[in-house]
């Protein structure tokens, strides 16, 4: 029976990689010298002028609830750019020129801890990861949040199973930060299923929603 389940796990990892790696159209991975400018690109701009603070702070990674609208525009444009060109995070010059585009007068983005998304250099683990080092080195996470966060119902419970999907989720290595690793399997799994905004929006309601670890309904 082990040996049953080993096998299913392998056939079901390789089917994950292979559905991203023919279907996700992940273009100049590798050879793309890293800018001054801001690469992402930001559809939903004006909806974060109109906002308002909600409660919810990704499990306290924002620093403050006013933060979370703005943020989830940010993590749309981040999952964007990794379909067209593999990469995640952002240099820090990226950061602040990215950072400096979404300010409003309704809260600092430059407070709200966004700020921690940023590739580090000289240190190893997922802020230099690209998508393919996700799927090689955290395809078992990749699997479990799809699995958790896969379907969103009106079934009780369906919110509870992606949290408790993304908590299971840690650094590589010792001092890595799990927050980093976290948004990279979400950007890499987002890449997979760029197209289906209904999606994209439960997930983010579901784990934008969680403060001091519960889940806000």
């Amino acid at each position: 029976m082990p040996l049953l389940m080993d096998s299913q796990m392998i056939i079901h990892t390789s089917f994950i990689f292979l559905f991203f790696w023919f279907s996700n159209p992940i273009k100049n991975t590798v050879s793309q010298p890293s800018s001054t400018h801001c690469p992402l690109e930001f559809k939903n701009l004006t909806t974060v002028l109109n906002s308002t603070c909600e409660e919810g702070t990704w499990n306290d990674f924002l620093l403050d609830k006013c933060c979370k609208e703005p943020f989830n525009i940010y993590l749309d444009a981040l999952a964007a750019r990794a379909n067209q060109t593999g990469r995640i995070f952002l240099n820090s010059t990226e950061q602040t020129s990215c950072l400096n585009k979404i300010k409003n007068n309704i809260t600092d983005v430059f407070s709200c801890g966004i700020d921690k998304l940023t590739i580090t250099s000289g240190v190893k683990g997922c802020s230099g990861f690209l998508v393919q080092d996700v799927l090689n080195k955290l395809g078992d996470e990749v699997i479990g949040l799809s699995t958790g966060c896969g379907l969103f119902d009106r079934r009780e419970g369906s919110c509870e199973k992606c949290v408790k999907s993304w908590n299971e989720i840690r650094g590589i290595e010792a001092g890595d930060d799990a927050d980093l690793c976290r948004f990279a399997v979400l950007t890499s799994l987002t890449t997979s299923r760029i197209d289906d905004l209904i999606w994209a929006q439960n997930i983010r309601r579901c784990l934008g929603n969680v403060t001091n670890g519960n889940e806000i309904h």
